[in-house]
């Protein structure tokens, strides 16, 4: 690649790269997971907002997101309500301080010897983010043009 197509590249594609590099960054430096599945996820819309896909695939696609959005709200609701609950436990005695400017939840529910299986556990815990970034990426996928005719 010549100096000036690298230049090109770095302005169109710079944002994206600062916060891939951003990503990894505190990927590497907080040593979790969260970070890289954010990185993926991102990349994804990016992909799914491309030209690169066809108008019908995004549309089979979408569909897709959706039935697996309300497949997981289906299900959390189920966990929730139909599963038993853990103990409620107090996180004051641990250092959480209410703040009562801004609401802090210093209550967690105790799943430990909860008696469920781990997928239930999972959901309880990680369906709420699954949902909204199922319902963000159905919603980017969504055809705009027929929308404005």
């Amino acid at each position: 690649m010549k100096n000036a197509e690298i230049i090109k590249f770095l302005k169109e594609h710079g944002g994206l790269i600062f916060l891939v590099v951003l990503l990894l960054f505190f990927g590497v430096y907080h040593n979790d997971v969260f970070f890289a599945m954010l990185l993926v996820y991102i990349l994804t819309i990016k992909f799914f907002l491309s030209d690169f896909l066809k108008k019908k695939t995004k549309k089979y696609i979408a569909i897709f997101i959706w039935i697996i959005a309300v497949f997981i709200f289906i299900s959390g609701y189920y966990v929730n309500h139909y599963f038993p609950h853990g103990e409620i436990i107090d996180l004051t005695e641990y250092g959480c301080e209410p703040n009562h400017a801004e609401y802090e939840d210093c209550y967690q529910e105790d799943m430990r010897n909860l008696q469920i299986p781990e997928w239930a556990i999972f959901l309880k815990e990680y369906g709420v983010g699954m949902l909204m970034a199922l319902v963000f990426a159905g919603l980017t996928l969504i055809d705009r043009e027929s929308s404005d005719a």
